[in-house]
């Protein structure tokens, strides 16, 4: 009678591979089937390191509470060290040699994602200070695997890596939480380079598509969450603005945001153009008065930051009304939000930016050419704003001039 082969079997693996039934090396999150397979990697059943991991960040953040800086548990995983300050668990190959491509690519490309100006900084410091702070070196993998991601001519090689951006993206999410309970003098730049990160990580990774669907979420609602995580960014600058600027993070806040503007006198008539379909719609009853005054407001709004030349952080004085007119996709609210996507897409440095108003541009475009013949015409000059060298009608092109007069 055969004999029943002996085999050591994987009692703590992970869900992923229990389910497949195959073989965990319960190296992880993630393990190395996980990583070749670039799919999420979770454990229900933590192994004694992890055990151990949990008992150690338990006591720290007991400790934390007991002081007053936090009042939530957090479970993070971490990898337990030795006395000699090394891991006595080796990373798989795999994501050793992916995460030295991530870091290459970064240092090479993605630290220009904030500017030329920038690059040193995020080439330099930021990366000196993410070997302090997990949560920030995960949220340099995660934009530098979106990054690349945005990249690739290819639909899967481009699902792969956004997928490998979303999960380290999540492992940023709950240390970051963590050390917004407590900002010092110490996490302060940390925390704040981790919020530009991630507000870029925020804007990009619902556009990307991921094995996990096929289909790219829509513009607008994988955006609105967004206007409440620049007005928390805000809220870290305001807590910790004087221990910023005196670090090496200071130069953000003294130079000219992203470029040097437009002349003035190019920036206002699109503006009085987005004013004049307000208060023709509200000439014919379309929107209420204090509808009229919400659209007036976000329109000066807007202007102001483009003239100041600060369009991406315009989100932070955007009201709840207005957010709630966008949620509704109300044709005015759209054209106004398109007029922001041209903007973002003139900003060429900013690679992040410039996909969100391409993105932008043709969702919007393609929603309100359908409602008719105003808001075709509306989303026409909106068009001709973007300069995209895309083909437009003898009508509008013999408009072209008076418009953009």
């Amino acid at each position: 009678m055969a004999h029943k082969r002996a085999h050591n079997k994987s009692r703590n693996g992970c869900n992923q591979c229990k389910a497949r039934h195959v073989k965990c090396d319960e190296r992880g999150p993630p393990c190395t089937v996980c990583v070749s397979r670039h799919t999420d990697c979770h454990y229900s059943r933590p192994t004694a390191s992890r055990r151990s991991d949990s008992r150690a960040i338990t006591n720290a953040i007991s400790d934390s509470a007991s002081d007053g800086r936090t009042s939530s548990p957090i479970n993070i995983s971490l990898t337990v060290m030795d006395s000699t300050g090394f891991s006595n668990e080796s990373l798989p190959p795999s994501t050793r040699l992916r995460e030295l491509e991530l870091m290459h690519y970064w240092c090479t490309k993605t630290c220009h994602s904030f500017t030329s100006r920038l690059s040193d900084l995020f080439q330099g410091y930021v990366v000196e200070e993410s070997i302090k702070h997990d949560f920030l070196m995960e949220s340099i993998l995660a934009l530098t695997c979106l990054h690349i991601a945005s990249k690739q001519e290819d639909q899967i090689s481009a699902a792969s890596y956004a997928s490998e951006g979303l999960r380290y993206q999540n492992n940023a999410v709950r240390p970051f939480h963590a050390a917004l309970h407590n900002v010092t003098p110490s996490n302060c730049h940390a925390i704040f380079a981790c919020s530009v990160v991630t507000m870029a990580c925020t804007i990009v990774s619902p556009l990307l598509p991921t094995s996990n669907h096929e289909k790219v979420t829509s513009t607008i609602e994988s955006f609105l969450p967004l206007f409440d995580f620049v007005k928390g960014i805000s809220s870290v600058v305001y807590i910790s603005r004087e221990w910023l600027e005196a670090g090496p993070l200071g130069a953000m806040f003294h130079m000219k945001a992203f470029g040097a503007p437009d002349d003035v006198a190019t920036i206002r008539p699109p503006f009085q153009r987005l004013r004049a379909l307000v208060i023709s719609n509200t000439a014919t009853g379309e929107i209420s008065p204090i509808v009229h005054e919400i659209y007036l407001q976000t329109i000066d709004q807007l202007e102001v930051a483009t003239i100041k030349n600060n369009t991406v952080p315009w989100l932070g004085f955007v009201g709840n009304e207005f957010i709630e007119e966008l949620r509704m996709r109300q044709p005015l609210a759209l054209i106004i939000f398109m007029y922001w996507g041209v903007l973002l897409n003139r900003m060429e440095e900013l690679w992040w930016a410039k996909y969100l108003g391409k993105r932008l541009i043709e969702e919007l475009s393609e929603d309100l050419i359908r409602r008719g013949k105003e808001w075709e015409k509306a989303t026409r000059w909106v068009m001709i704003l973007v300069d995209s060298g895309a083909t437009l009608s003898s009508e509008f092109e013999s408009d072209k001039t008076r418009i953009l007069r």
